[in-house]
């Protein structure tokens, strides 16, 4: 990061500006241009200090904690055991993008922005780091300005100088060091720091690094009492040594002078503001002297002296001398107390040439001459002019053909000179669209000859066989149920009789089923199937169905409210039986009524009895609850309690309650007692209407300065900019405003270059600080190129080249002639087979490069055959014999067996009492013996499997 800074101000400022301990820090944010702003900086716990100044480090490097952070934090001669520093890594600070003066937190700071590992921490990339260290129990916030990797090899600081130093040394070698096999030197660029002002002031350094790269690091220094000095050098900034000599130099040189100026100066890199007397470094011729008798003297590089109390202060200067084309000029400076003067020479403005005239015009082979006048003294240059060159028309005075080179001929059309360029013989035929000399047959290759139209050369070419072209095929003979047919299919291209035959699959049987017999719950059926194509059949057996028809049903036990009943049913078909359960009957109870009544407190019950069976159900009633009234017997205020009381309009309830104080004080508007200033705060107050409390509050201060119209305490010039300095009439604080530059004097611009096919250049003087401003003359038109000349014809595959010269300037334009394409012509050698790759020769007809291919064998023309074969009987459940049971109903007395409960019902009824038939059951009374037949299906045996044949190489998969 070029010239931008980051660092907090020193906390001796803000100790001396308020005695509270949590003074907030502020920190100083410089962009681009130098100029400072400042925005405050929070700490986030009241036990975090924030460090004043910011540590100056590389990134990519492993820096050491203890040099690094320790060291600049005051901890170097302190025995810090590493376990008990801890960094934490909080935020990232960066350009505000609406307001580029301003430095603001990052919405998001990634955890991989800093490492710490054993002793070393690194910073993975540039940028501004706000970093909390803590040391045991003291966390300090501290800005990390991590700028390239070279700065993790410099040790930079802040520095405090105690004010009224002489000078001081900012390159002191015990502290400013450096890695020597990575920085070159490190030296001053600017020092615009005033000791005799409490203020901080911006310090360059400017590192070489060992390939000669410069690189620009600025730190703060901070000029105070000594006492805060002595504070912040014990947390770490470096104090500034006193030198109360210093060594005048003899000449002027690029060390940087002490001013009054915060701001590094944008021009030259040191301060042009008028420096103190002792260390005025003068102009190297030695200057005139005035009448005061406190004027300086030139010094020799040897000699020390003491600084005067004395510093004088020069007008920006009068000429005392106008500069001519050739001589130079002088202008006088006088300081502003008359005590002394000094001159400097004004340069030779130098000739200021007009556009010139040609005297002699320049032809195609010899220059000409142009005459330049001054217009301020009449001296007169001359220059020469170009030569123009030709200028060649080409024309094509012989075209190319395929056989024979062309020409082109190239004239002046100035002076009439002239050369030719042979045009290559093109080597491309001009082919016609060929006849065909053979014709192709289904087996047998053609041929196709082209004839060149311009020099009669022939060629030939293949005409692939036309291969077979079968018609849909035609059934000659039909197939069977259990026969395969026959199809035939032949070629249709006229003279060609080849076929061949393909197998029809048989039909197969197409069996219609038929019930023959119903099958029932005691019964097995039969379904017959048969060959709607040739009558042939087959039966199967339909399974007894074993699902009962089940009468309705008779109730044999009605059900109660707490027991089942039964219901029985009787199957239409074979006389089984099966019962099934009647749910219980739910409880027929009627409507609730009260056996107690319910009170405010006490519980009530109500009841309700079963129609069917008699049970009686019981419930709570819940207690009515008090319908409670209040009576406010004392009403309660902001400090005194009330009283209020309760009673029960359904019963004879009643009590006391307290009612709280209300704590809310009935207060009125707000009065101000005592109004804020710009840096105080003020006061105002509230009365309660009741009980007469007052409540007091702070009037923030309004941080508003009454600033007066300001005062110039520093002129601008051409080259430095000026301050106005406004005061504030209440409280006295001061605060400045930059004046802007005032405008360079310049005198008339002096052409320096002549413009040509390329651009001039011309020059102006300011006239009173001699600052040379250049601008661009634009180039007097485009290059004035020939034709093109040909260095390297192009070929296939190889690029040409082509150049031409400007008549003007001489300069050379250079161009690539594309390479020319392959005119490549494919001829096929040998046909692929279904077993054997082809080949293919592809040549061109420009160079003759030939490319042998390989035409990979073809797919093999499958013709797919079906499997032949017959159905046959085969046997899926064997025959089987079935013992069946007989069931009947036998009467329990006399043993008669009826077929069904009916018959046995009235038997039972018609047998006279005491006979023993009073009831029957069901019983097996003997089996039947069924015979079951086999069952079969039809099922395709294969005689022949499925098979493919390629028809052309007979192969068969």
């Amino acid at each position: 990061m070029k010239r931008k800074y980051v660092s907090a101000l020193l906390a001796s400022i803000m100790i001396a500006a308020s005695a509270t301990a949590t003074a907030v820090p502020l920190a100083i944010y410089a962009n681009s241009n130098t100029e400072m702003n400042t925005i405050a900086v929070e700490n986030e716990i009241a036990e975090t200090e924030t460090a004043g100044r910011s540590i100056y480090v590389g990134a990519k490097a492993s820096l050491d904690i203890r040099e690094k952070v320790l060291d600049k934090l005051g901890y170097k001669d302190k025995n810090i055991d590493l376990k008990d520093v801890r960094l934490e890594l909080k935020e990232e600070l960066i350009e505000d993008k609406e307001n580029p003066d301003i430095w603001i937190p990052a919405e998001e700071t990634p955890d991989n922005m800093m490492t710490v590992q054993d002793e070393t921490v690194t910073f993975n990339r540039e940028g501004i780091f706000k970093v909390d260290v803590t040391v045991k129990d003291k966390t300090t916030s501290v800005l990390f300005d991590v700028d390239e990797e070279l700065f993790a090899y410099v040790n930079l600081n802040d520095w405090v100088i105690v004010n009224g130093t002489k000078k001081t040394d900012f390159l002191d070698k015990t502290l400013v060091t450096f890695d020597e096999t990575k920085v070159k030197s490190v030296e001053l660029k600017d020092t615009n720091v005033n000791f005799a002002k409490n203020d901080d002031y911006l310090l360059a350094y400017e590192i070489t690094d060992a390939d000669g790269k410069t690189y620009e690091k600025s730190v703060i220094v901070s000029v105070t009492d000594k006492k805060t000095a002595d504070e912040l050098s014990e947390e770490g900034v470096w104090l500034g040594k006193n030198i109360v000599s210093i060594t005048l130099p003899t000449e002027q040189s690029q060390t940087p002078v002490l001013g009054t100026s915060k701001q590094p100066n944008k021009g030259t890199g040191h301060s042009t503001s008028k420096p103190a007397h002792s260390t005025a470094k003068k102009p190297s011729a030695a200057p005139q002297k005035g009448n005061s008798q406190n004027a300086s003297k030139p010094s020799e590089s040897t000699d020390t002296v003491e600084t005067p109390a004395h510093q004088h202060k020069y007008d920006k200067g009068v000429i005392t001398k106008q500069p001519t084309c050739t001589e130079a000029g002088e202008k006088k400076f006088t300081c502003i107390d008359g005590d002394d003067f000094y001159t400097v020479a004004v340069p030779a403005t130098g000739h200021s040439w007009n556009q010139g005239e040609v005297t002699v015009a320049p032809t195609c082979t010899k220059e000409g001459t142009k005459t330049f006048t001054c217009t301020e003294c009449g001296k007169t240059k001359q220059e020469a002019i170009p030569a123009d060159g030709h200028d060649y028309v080409a024309e094509i005075t012989k075209e190319a053909t395929c056989g024979e080179d062309g020409i082109k001929t190239y004239t002046c059309s100035v002076c009439g000179d002239s050369y030719t360029e042979v045009i290559p013989a093109t080597e491309k035929h001009n082919w016609d669209a060929g006849v065909i000399t053979k014709q192709p047959t289904c087996t047998e290759k053609g041929v196709k000859t082209f004839t060149c139209t311009v020099c009669g050369e022939i060629k030939t070419e293949e005409v692939a066989a036309l291969g077979h072209a079968y018609d849909n095929g035609v059934i000659t003979t039909e197939p069977t149920c259990t026969k395969p047919g026959v199809k035939t299919f032949t070629c249709t291209h006229d003279g060609c009789t080849h076929s061949y035959t393909e197998e029809v699959k048989p039909l197969g049987h197409d069996y219609v089923a038929e019930i023959t017999k119903e099958a029932t719950c005691g019964t097995d059926g039969i379904k017959t199937y048969t060959c709607s194509h040739c009558g042939d059949t087959y039966t199967e057996v339909i399974p007894a169905t074993e699902k009962h028809t089940w009468d309705a049903g008779v109730v044999t036990k009605k059900p109660t409210c707490g027991k089942e009943g039964v219901k029985t049913f009787t199957c239409t078909v074979c006389g089984e039986t099966k019962t099934e359960a009647i749910p219980k009957l739910e409880h027929a109870y009627g409507e609730w009524f009260v056996t107690r009544e319910a009170t405010c407190t006490e519980n009530g019950s109500e009841a309700r009895i079963c129609e069917n069976c008699g049970i009686a159900e019981l419930r709570s009633i819940e207690p009515l609850g008090h319908d409670l009234k209040e009576e406010i017997i004392k009403e309660a205020t902001c400090g005194e309690v009330g009283e209020k009381k309760v009673t029960c309009s359904k019963c004879d309830y009643e009590e006391i309650v307290e009612i709280p104080a209300t704590g809310k004080h009935s207060y009125g508007e707000w009065t101000v007692v005592m109004e804020p200033t710009c840096n105080k705060a003020g006061k105002e107050q509230r009365t309660c209407s009741v009980c007469g409390h007052k409540e007091s509050r702070e009037i923030p201060a309004t941080g508003k300065h009454s600033w007066n119209a300001g005062v110039v305490t520093k002129e601008p010039t051409c080259t430095e900019t000026g301050v106005r300095t406004y005061t504030c009439t209440v409280c006295g604080e001061t605060k400045t405003e930059e004046i802007a530059t005032v405008s360079h004097s310049y005198g008339a611009w002096v052409t320096t270059k002549e413009p040509t096919c390329a651009a001039g250049e011309e020059q102006r003087t300011c006239s009173v600080c001699g600052h040379v401003e250049t601008r661009e003359i634009p180039a007097t038109g485009e290059h004035s190129f020939g034709e093109w000349i040909i260095d390297k014809q192009a070929s296939c595959g190889v690029a040409g080249s082509k150049h031409r010269t400007c008549s003007v300037c001489g300069e050379t334009e250079t161009q690539t002639i594309p390479a020319l394409e392959h005119n490549y012509t494919t001829v096929i050698t040998k046909q692929p087979t279904c077993t054997t790759p082809g080949e293919k020769v592809t040549t061109c007809s420009i160079c003759g490069d030939r490319i042998v291919e390989t035409i990979p064998a073809v797919d093999h023309n499958w013709e797919h055959h079906d499997a032949t074969g017959h159905y046959e009987e085969k046997v899926i459940e064997e025959a089987w014999t079935e013992q069946k049971a007989i069931w009947k109903v036998v009467c329990n007395g006399c043993g008669a067996q009826f077929d069904n409960a009916d018959e046995a019902l009235l038997h039972v009824m018609l047998s006279p009492a005491g006979s023993g038939c009073q009831n029957y059951s069901s019983k097996v009374v003997g089996y039947e013996t069924i015979e079951h037949p086999a069952v079969t299906e039809p099922v395709w045996v294969v005689d022949t499997p499925a098979y493919d044949i390629c028809t052309i190489c007979g192969t068969r998969k």
